[in-house]
């Protein structure tokens, strides 16, 4: 369904249509999580030709006409990727980053289940890979279980957490702070231990908060102004971390698809862009919503 709507808006003219009001159009943030170097860059010469590429933080509601790049989580294969994007095609990019996990050179549960899967099925392991996540996503059981759960599989298989390529970890101290002079590449949280936010007390989603915030800004000497709800729905966001973010931070930023078309700057919406993505299909995701928006739906 996905390709015959690309292909429909693609040979009807309605992209095409769509983009000669481009700096009429509001302003959208496209998320990352993994990155081909040469799909993203063709993405972003795209966004450069047609929109103004701002900083997360300089983004606003009523920016008609621009856009915003953000990569989650932080994985040492995907930033250094996006990173070198970021310098070479002079685009600022804003990378929301883990602290706990950074401080600890610590890998990821999904990433413990991916590194796991293509050892143990390396010619089919995409399929069970989205479904696992998904499935321990929605299982109602904190990150932490979930990282227990991850280390206990990795056992069963014979292998190691210890023995998880350091490109599969989260990017570590040193190497936010050689990026610290960038003009292009920003550091924001991504809370400390990548928590669901709506399992965790006031009190928790504040420390994930704070302590993300001070981490960052100890490294770069930057202040830290965007949080990044980690997962990124509106269920796991829950109902209490847009308000507490607001006190700490200026923006913070969801999972949830769409554009930037509300001011509150605590919901802002992304769209996600995803190995495979073609530019023609990056203008039809950004399109859509705008033509949405247009339409009044």
């Amino acid at each position: 369904m996905k390709a015959l709507y690309n292909n429909f808006r693609h040979f009807s003219g309605l992209n095409r249509l769509t983009r000669l009001f481009a700096k009429r159009l509001h302003p959208f943030v496209v998320c990352y999580h993994q990155v081909n170097p040469v799909e993203m860059e063709a993405h972003i010469r795209y966004l450069q030709r047609h929109f103004t590429i701002k900083n997360i933080n300089d983004l606003r509601a009523d920016d008609r006409g621009c856009c915003a790049v953000t990569l989650d989580d932080c994985i040492r294969e995907d930033f250094h990727k996006a990173a070198q994007l970021a310098e070479s095609l002079s685009c600022p990019i804003t990378f929301y980053v883990p602290t706990g996990y950074a401080a600890n050179n610590a890998s990821m549960w999904a990433m413990k289940l991916k590194w796991m899967l293509q050892q143990t099925m390396p010619n089919n392991w995409r399929g069970t890979f989205d479904d696992l996540c998904s499935t321990w996503s929605n299982a109602g059981q904190q990150t932490g279980a979930l990282e227990h759960q991850a280390d206990e599989m990795l056992q069963e298989q014979g292998l190691k957490a210890t023995a998880i390529p350091d490109a599969l970890r989260v990017i570590g101290p040193e190497e936010i702070q050689r990026f610290r002079a960038s003009t292009c590449v920003f550091f924001e949280s991504h809370s400390v231990t990548h928590p669901f936010l709506y399992l965790c007390t006031e009190p928790e989603i504040k420390t994930e908060l704070i302590d993300s915030k001070s981490f960052i800004e100890g490294l770069t000497g930057q202040e830290v102004r965007s949080f990044c709800y980690p997962y990124g729905s509106n269920k796991i966001i829950g109902s209490h971390a847009p308000a507490l973010a607001a006190l700490f931070y200026q923006n913070a930023t969801t999972l949830v698809s769409g554009i930037f078309t509300e001011n509150d700057p605590f919901r802002i919406p992304r769209i996600g862009v995803y190995p495979g993505d073609s530019v023609a299909y990056l203008a039809t995701k950004i399109y859509h919503f705008q033509n949405l928006q247009w339409a009044g739906l």
